[in-house]
């Protein structure tokens, strides 16, 4: 987690240093900058690594692996509300 946390903010850093460009700009495969070229490298490095993935994992397999995370943390069972438990009585309830 704060290996994905300090190539956030590397991402971030490196698109502050051109806060003139747009995001078009920032991303224009002719004109990206080394600073956010490198940001993003190690942005999808320590995702690779946190979602286990070895090797050169291509943007499909990035996304394969996310997705499959997101599914699995999003199944009924982690859903599931708490259960309340029964409020013990009171004096003002027990009189009504």
């Amino acid at each position: 987690r704060a290996a994905i946390l300090a190539g956030w903010q590397a991402f971030l850093d490196a698109r502050a240093l051109r806060p003139e460009r747009s995001l078009a700009d920032h991303y224009n495969p002719l004109a990206m900058s080394p600073e956010l070229l490198r940001a993003h490298r190690e942005l999808d490095t320590a995702v690779d690594k946190a979602l286990g993935l070895r090797g050169i994992a291509t943007e499909a397999d990035r996304l394969r692996a996310l997705f499959a995370s997101y599914a699995k943390l999003t199944t009924v069972d982690e859903l599931a509300m708490p259960k309340k438990r029964p409020r013990k009585a009171t004096a003002a309830s027990a009189a009504s």
